[in-house]
């Protein structure tokens, strides 16, 4: 068997394997990067809804209260 030859049913060369497992691994590791990159933007936006909001409730609680006494 030829060193750069991965078997004799396939024409990929050793180099060419590498390269293509390079590329798996850098797009395995990049995608979960991305994925935490992508959830805590998202995170972050619900908190600036959550907090734009809580204002609101504050008020509203207020109010409701004070009409009731």
């Amino acid at each position: 068997m030829d060193n750069k030859e991965i078997n004799a049913d396939s024409n990929i060369t050793f180099d060419e394997e590498i390269s293509i497992n390079k590329g798996k691994i850098l797009a395995n590791t990049e995608k979960p990067n991305q994925i935490d990159r992508i959830l805590s933007k998202k995170v972050e936006i619900e908190q600036n809804k959550e907090n734009q909001l809580l204002p609101d409730k504050q008020k509203s609680q207020t109010n409701i209260g004070g009409d009731s006494r």
